[in-house]
């Protein structure tokens, strides 16, 4: 009895690190996943950089340079901001590459050139993340789009 206690132990501590065989630590992930895209998704861009690879930090400011004063009426005429949440962590064959889905609601999303932003109730997003130094970080390779419903 006693012995197979001690297996469902081990086989259970044997999962446990398994599943958490990725680099790096889920909690960390996530913490910078949700300070990045509470920040992007708020238009503070620049407040978003240290939470990406330096990569990352060209879409951050053709984000940024993309605004224009109607998008700012949009912005400033808002009781409250966007909220997040983190949805599941998708691993990929490699160790270092990850994507995690993000419900993002009450956001403004950018429009098309030459037409203001929109507010959007809630919209589905994966962002993908890159194990780097230690720590996950959101690796951009383009600018972060909402999944079609």
């Amino acid at each position: 009895m006693k012995i197979n206690r001690l297996k469902c132990i081990a086989m259970g501590l044997l999962s446990l690190m398994v599943s958490c065989g990725q680099q790096g630590s889920e909690r960390q992930l996530k913490e910078n996943v949700d300070s990045f895209a509470t920040h992007y998704f708020n238009w503070q861009f620049e407040q978003a950089i240290p939470y990406c690879t330096p990569t990352s930090k060209v879409w951050l400011q053709f984000a940024a340079s993309n605004v224009h004063s109607e998008d700012i009426d949009v912005l400033r005429n808002r009781d409250e901001g966007a909220s997040i949440e983190l949805g599941e962590i998708h691993d990929t064959d490699n160790d270092s590459i990850a994507y995690i889905d993000l419900t993002v609601r009450n956001y403004v999303r950018m429009d098309t050139i030459g037409k203001p932003a929109q507010v959007i109730e809630e919209d589905q997003y994966s962002i993908p993340l890159l194990y780097q130094n230690e720590q996950w970080k959101v690796d951009l390779k383009g600018m972060p789009r909402w999944k079609k419903h």
